[in-house]
């Protein structure tokens, strides 16, 4: 396995801030109870574990969408 040149400064790449989104919200669904996800949010119809799934494939899809973005170079020049 080769690392990209620039390994050290990938946390500033829009695709690993994605995937760092990701796994929060996937580890607030894994360790938060049930019935504290089920509660819904006040003056909508949606839960807070509804906005979790949604914020996890929003991530996913615009991680995706920055793989395929030139993000130039994250190396100081």
């Amino acid at each position: 396995m080769k690392l990209i040149d620039n390994w050290r400064s990938a946390w500033k790449l829009f695709s690993v801030q994605a995937l760092a989104v990701i796994a929060f919200a996937q580890t607030v669904l894994a360790v938060v109870p049930p019935e504290y996800l089920n509660v819904k949010i006040a003056f909508t119809d949606t839960t807070y574990g509804g906005v979790l799934v949604a914020l996890t494939i929003a991530a996913a899809v615009i991680g995706g969408l920055g793989r395929l973005i030139d993000q130039g170079s994250s190396e100081p020049k």
